[in-house]
């Protein structure tokens, strides 16, 4: 009887391997791989279509019935106001915008069949608010809809119809006057040691008293 006995080279054998390492590969792009869902398409599962971050934001455009308000961050990362006056910005006012931007749930509708997005009053939007920085986005609210306390809204340079609550639409439509900050100046108590109060009669001068031990 005869036997026969193939033998494989190290050179072959190195080529086997390269073989079923290149089919794995592309089976794991092929059908792992290519079912991960990208960035947007994650958010969009949780119903949050806007990616916000506060931190990396510079500048707050709101535009409503009463024009254009710019906000813009300055080098120690306060807000200020930049249009259509110049002064500080109110920091709880800005800090509930973007409590309310990073907790904006949407969920999408289907276009409607006569009239496009003008019908959802989404085709500039009503009111918008537009946000530049490391993440940049407009976000376009339009007309109320049938169910109360909801309002449509849009992502500018996309044309899909989102549904999701008013409140945001809302605090977009406050004038000039409640994004001012209202306190005459930053300083503290603690930090004043005398104040000239000046009237008819002539200036009061009112002083700290001097902090004695016990």
């Amino acid at each position: 009887m005869r036997t026969s006995i193939r033998l494989i080279t190290s050179t072959t054998l190195g080529a086997i391997l390269l073989l079923s390492l290149g089919v794995g590969l592309f089976a794991y792009i092929r059908f792992v791989d290519s079912k991960k869902l990208s960035t947007e398409e994650l958010l969009a599962q949780k119903g949050k279509v806007v990616d916000v971050d506060r931190s990396g934001a510079d500048v707050v455009t709101i535009r409503n019935s009463e024009g254009s308000i710019q906000l813009k961050k300055n080098a120690e990362g306060n807000w200020l106001l930049e249009s259509p006056v110049k002064d500080r910005a109110d920091s709880l006012a800005i800090a509930t915008l973007f409590t309310s931007l990073e907790g904006l749930r949407m969920e999408p509708v289907p276009p409607p069949k006569n009239g496009g997005l003008a019908e959802y009053g989404l085709t500039k939007g009503d009111v918008s608010i537009k946000v530049n920085g490391k993440t940049s986005f407009e976000l376009l609210i339009g007309k109320e809809t049938a169910v109360e306390g909801k309002v449509y809204m849009r992502i500018e340079g996309k044309d899909t119809a989102y549904v999701a609550s008013k409140d945001l639409g809302d605090q977009a439509s406050k004038g000039i006057k409640d994004w001012r900050d209202r306190k005459l100046s930053d300083l503290t108590a603690t930090q004043v040691n005398k104040v000239i109060v000046k009237t008819a009669k002539g200036e009061v001068k009112p002083r700290r008293p001097p902090i004695t031990g016990r």
